[in-house]
């Protein structure tokens, strides 16, 4: 019986698994923790066979905007982020009192709609830092898949 199939499949979920934890890993690692750390710990991967695809992924649990912008950043002239969601970081971060942070966080909110902020690209950075070690992991699939198919 032709076991290629199954050899190749054991092999690339093997290297894939390998890649996501590292991919995972190296993205944690660039993403800033703010105020409550839920970012980073939102961030996961998951690997998926289906017949003969093995997919890989790496993302995050959180479904608003939130880490869209800390990926790619708010242009310039976009709509003010909602002050409530920068009262606590106003107040924590940046030490005003807490019957003021409101008021400093509707500030924050203009100025980063007239100016705009920076992506920190956390999962772009951490994809490419992860770039060797995921050719290795295929590179060492691809030999234990010739080496099994060769006995």
């Amino acid at each position: 019986m032709d076991k290629s199939p199954e050899v190749t499949r054991k092999e690339l979920e093997k290297a894939m698994k390998k890649s996501v934890i590292t991919v995972t890993n190296e993205v944690k690692r660039e993403t800033p923790v703010g105020v409550s750390g839920q970012l980073r710990g939102s961030i996961g991967g998951e690997v998926t066979t289906t017949g003969e695809h093995v997919r890989g992924r790496v993302g995050t649990s959180i479904t608003d905007i939130y880490p869209l912008v800390m990926e790619l950043g708010r242009r310039r002239g976009a709509r003010r982020p909602p002050a409530g969601r920068l009262e606590r970081w106003v107040h924590l971060q940046l030490g005003v009192p807490t019957e003021r942070a409101y008021g400093a966080a509707r500030n924050l909110a203009r100025v980063i709609s007239v100016r705009g902020i920076k992506g920190k690209e956390m999962f772009r950075k951490g994809f490419e830092a992860s770039t060797k070690s995921i050719e290795g992991y295929f590179g060492d699939a691809l030999t234990a898949i010739v080496r099994a198919l060769g006995d």
